[in-house]
């Protein structure tokens, strides 16, 4: 839980500093020593990946089914890594609103694998 600044002793650095974190069993960190603590694997993995998503929200794509097939040109609406929405943490999929259809009977909007997608430049 992060807190508000007040003064107390660092459980790792044992000086008295600004308390900027307390762990679940009312250990107090610094600022300093907080940003140094052992980070579980877990928690880096799932930061790694949610750093390395291709796409955002808003990012306009040229989106093709089966990566072969032009569907058009759109916009990321959504990211998912959920398996009922066909994605998963390694790789997410991503919800897709056709703007500029290639052909009358494109989708309106699919969901997309990033081996589908290229960004696009609106230049």
């Amino acid at each position: 839980m992060m807190t508000d600044q007040r003064v107390g002793l660092c459980e790792c650095c044992k000086e008295l500093k600004p308390i900027a974190y307390i762990d679940p069993v009312e250990r107090e960190y610094c600022e300093d020593c907080f940003a140094h603590l052992a980070v579980p694997t877990a928690t880096r993995i799932m930061d790694y990946l949610l750093r390395t998503i291709p796409f955002q929200v808003g990012d306009r794509v040229e989106a093709r089914t089966a990566g072969v097939i032009l569907d058009g040109v759109g916009t990321v609406e959504e990211v998912s890594m959920d398996l009922e929405k066909y994605g998963t943490p390694v790789y997410p999929s991503f919800r897709v609103r056709i703007e500029q259809k290639a052909f009358p009977e494109a989708p309106d909007e699919r969901w997309y694998m990033e081996a589908q997608l290229r960004k696009v430049n609106d230049d």
